[in-house]
């Protein structure tokens, strides 16, 4: 195997993964497996880049705040694969790779023939991990979508919000983070299923099932009872308190919950014990869900005399669950995460220095890699196309001329 341009290692040292994906979710899977060693190299053309590149969301560059991060330690070459010389190009890296990711629709796939059935006939032993809006069969299969769409498709954001708001969904694209993390992880279940039977596989995850399995007990209440769960903000159906409630400071909030009778008892420790405690509509976690909405006002008027870290901390003290609502700006210089050495600095060119977003798991033996940064469209074109597939100097300016490698 030519030496890569980015030195790495890891668990998945020798893995070479070929990343057709855009966006969010399967890339991420891909920045899971580049930092842990595996050589993944992002097929991207001037024509369709990926979009996370774009559009200017840190000042005044071209460059989306979240590719840097989901970029990093990869590399990047520049194919468009509308042409058949494309195509056949990519069959050839195919043989020596490992992995293949993607997550266009069904339909584009096919089209492009790129497909895990064309491609297992170039490498049989090829890992292909598909991660479609909504699945590669069934009458949506052809349907695209982003977080906002599939969050709403598998009823996430019917149940985000408070009872007189309409429907919401997170800031953030929950379902592709989840398939993120759960894609690499079969694909490291896929590569040792390979080393047992010499067999690759298709793997198949669509942002929609993702976040379809977060709803197992609301559809199992509706299935069970009849019960269609409505919109409760921070409350839980069947504990209180379960909220987060206004503290000392402009927008801070604290995060309280009470499962256990224990825990209950260190939380009216941390009041004082006053009075209103006392009462027995707050004497059993039945009454206090039949009084929650008195009793959330009641510890409100608690806790918005206090600072939302000194809560957390005597709250935790106390056996009870608790943490503050934290912002971007607190997560940053969050004391936890600068112990654990959580953030890295990292050099990109549209960004200059700039905390990396490093993958969130960790590995004792072979820790997890970050720092390179991310490349140019097509910045690999000599590595892959010359050391790797052994192309002459003149195959490669041709074809970047007919407009192949653009």
């Amino acid at each position: 195997m030519a030496q890569s341009p980015r030195i790495t290692s890891g668990i998945l040292e020798g893995v070479r993964v070929i990343e057709l994906a855009m966006n969010l979710g399967i890339p991420y899977a891909g920045r899971i497996l580049a930092a842990q060693g595996a050589e993944v190299i992002m097929v991207e053309t001037s024509r369709l880049p990926q979009v996370m590149r774009h559009p200017p969301w840190i000042g005044l560059s071209s460059t989306h705040a979240y590719f840097p991060d989901l970029s990093a330690m990869k590399l990047s070459i520049s194919l468009d694969l509308r042409y058949p010389e494309g195509r056949r190009i990519l069959k050839e890296l195919v043989k020596i790779s490992d992995v293949v990711t993607e997550n266009f629709s069904p339909q584009a796939i096919t089209e492009w023939g790129v497909d895990y059935e064309t491609l297992r006939e170039v490498n049989p032993r090829v890992i292909y991990l598909s991660g479609p809006a909504v699945g590669v069969s069934g009458p949506l299969r052809d349907y695209i979508g982003y977080g906002l769409m599939t969050q709403g498709l598998c009823g996430l954001a019917a149940l985000t919000g408070t009872p007189d708001s309409d429907p919401q969904a997170p800031g953030i694209a929950l379902p592709d983070s989840c398939a993120g993390i759960l894609g690499a992880g079969l694909v490291v279940a896929a590569l040792r299923w390979r080393e047992r039977t010499g067999q690759g596989m298709h793997i198949e995850l669509p942002l929609y099932l993702a976040g379809v399995t977060a709803l197992g007990p609301h559809i199992l209440d509706f299935v069970a009872n009849q019960r269609v769960n409505q919109r409760i903000g921070a409350r839980n159906p069947d504990f209180a308190p379960h909220n987060v409630y206004p503290c000392e400071g402009e927008d801070r909030w604290c995060a309280i919950t009470c499962f256990t009778n224990d825990q209950w008892e260190g939380f009216c420790g941390v009041l004082g014990n006053p009075l209103w405690i006392k009462d027995g509509k707050f004497a059993t976690m039945a009454r206090r869900k039949e009084n929650e909405e008195e009793l959330d006002q009641l510890i409100g008027q608690w806790t918005i005399n206090q600072k939302a870290e000194d809560i957390m901390e005597t709250m935790q003290r106390a056996g009870v669950p608790a943490g503050i609502v934290a912002k971007p700006s607190d997560l940053v210089a969050d004391p936890h995460l600068m112990a654990r050495d959580y953030w890295r600095k990292t050099v990109s060119p549209a960004h200059g220095p700039h905390p990396n977003f490093p993958v969130p798991i960790g590995l004792s033996n072979t820790p997890f890699q970050w720092g390179y940064t991310s490349a140019t469209i097509g910045e690999h074109n000599q590595y892959v196309y010359g050391r790797l597939l052994g192309m002459s100097q003149e195959e490669i300016q041709g074809l970047t001329e007919q407009g192949v490698f653009v």
